[in-house]
């Protein structure tokens, strides 16, 4: 069973409260250099320099700017352990229409991965784990949520009912998107959603880096305690049939300076325009080459088509290259096309999206997907919430 617990967070103090839309930001890893610098002068107090700080010496800077911004109530600390409602309102990349997805904010016990309580489903890059453990080393905390599904309608249909007796905490709008904080406070109601939470399995869908790290920061903690706050990740947890949950496919550029080139059998030339119907409406891999697009020769065999792509035509090519070395990631499928007519990738290989359900069964399985296979969107915001990991939960 699972380990979830309520737990008193960090956050911007009260008097922020109005503030959250120029303060919170996006997970470290999808946030680009210019965006950085846009969230830099957007506020003083963005959650950006600490989840991304600021060279020399960036991972002491953040554990200062930490403590400083305690010292001086521009974040407070709480005393009371609670979980959190988190509602996210957003125009869906698939049918364009506004959905809502709904979640929880807690701390879940870190589990190795062949206990089969939390189960990964990508291969992951050794730079970002390194450089994610170095920063938790630093300031001792969790400094953004993972985020995870779990396959519990039961506890999703409490969470409705908890919102009914939670108290606000946030509401603001963001690029479109509406972000909405509950608190819980109510221990009964905190535990009959826990109780329903603990017997669920639960699947990474976004944050494989930071969780590896945690496991990592566990071990070296280890000694302190079973009940301390590094044994446990803080976590968005969602429920993996939630009508606002959408699994966008990441498309594949080969960088010019990889001098990869990766031969594979055209099955027929499309016009560029009908690209976007090849993909969502026929499950299609498109090439791109040459300002060209192309549907590829593909057997899936019950592959999704990232894997089947990679498995029977990428890898094999790599020349054992590794594949963050050779490919730009985006789920932008215009963009995709753009850096090859631009010239910065010679090669594009665009993919359809991929359903949950597979994903979840692939993982049961023990089936890892090649790295970057699926962007759940939206991102959740960081700067929410930080969770301090020396104390015991």
């Amino acid at each position: 069973m699972a380990d979830i617990r309520p737990f008193s967070p960090i956050r911007f103090c009260d008097h922020f409260s109005k503030d959250m839309a120029l303060l919170t930001c996006p997970p470290y890893d999808v946030i680009s250099v210019d965006e950085k610098q846009e969230l830099l002068s957007k506020h003083p107090y963005n959650a950006v320099r600490l989840v991304l700080p600021e060279p020399p010496d960036p991972y002491k800077r953040a554990a200062n700017l930490l403590h400083q911004w305690l010292r001086e109530g521009i974040l407070c600390k709480r005393k009371e352990k609670s979980l959190f409602v988190y509602k996210h309102e957003f125009t869906s990349q698939v049918s364009y229409k506004k959905v809502t997805r709904t979640g929880i904010i807690a701390a879940i016990r870190l589990e190795d991965f062949e206990n089969k309580i939390i189960l990964p489903h990508e291969r992951t890059h050794t730079g970002p784990k390194e450089d994610r453990l170095q920063l938790t080393i630093a300031t001792q905390t969790c400094l953004e949520p993972i985020f995870l599904l779990h396959d519990s309608k039961q506890a999703q249909d409490l969470l409705e009912k908890a919102i009914n007796e939670a108290t606000m905490l946030y509401s603001f709008s963001l690029d479109d998107q509406i972000h909405t904080i509950w608190e819980i406070p109510n221990r009964d109601m905190q535990q009959t959603v826990i109780n329903e939470l603990n017997k669920a399995k639960f699947l990474i869908a976004d944050g494989h880096h930071r969780y590896e790290t945690a496991l990592t920061y566990r071990n070296l903690e280890n000694a302190k305690g079973p009940n301390m706050a590094s044994n446990f990740v803080m976590a968005l947890m969602v429920y993996m049939n939630d009508t606002g949950l959408e699994v966008l496919p990441v498309h594949r550029a080969v960088k010019k300076e990889s001098g990869i080139y990766i031969n594979t059998d055209k099955r027929e030339r499309i016009e560029l325009s009908k690209v976007e119907d090849a993909l969502y409406s026929s499950a299609n891999v498109v090439l791109i080459q040459e300002n060209q697009a192309y549907l590829i020769d593909l057997k899936p065999n019950g592959r999704p088509e990232v894997m089947a792509l990679h498995q029977d035509i990428i890898d094999p090519q790599l020349g054992g290259k590794r594949p963050e070395d050779v490919f730009i990631y985006t789920k932008n499928i215009s963009e995709a096309i753009e850096l090859v007519s631009k010239g910065k990738a010679t090669q594009g290989f665009l993919l359809p999206p991929i359903k949950v359900q597979y994903v979840m069964d692939a993982a049961e399985k023990g089936v890892m997907m090649p790295q970057k296979s699926t962007y759940f969107y939206p991102k959740p915001a960081s700067g929410l919430f930080f969770m301090a990991l020396d104390e015991e939960l």
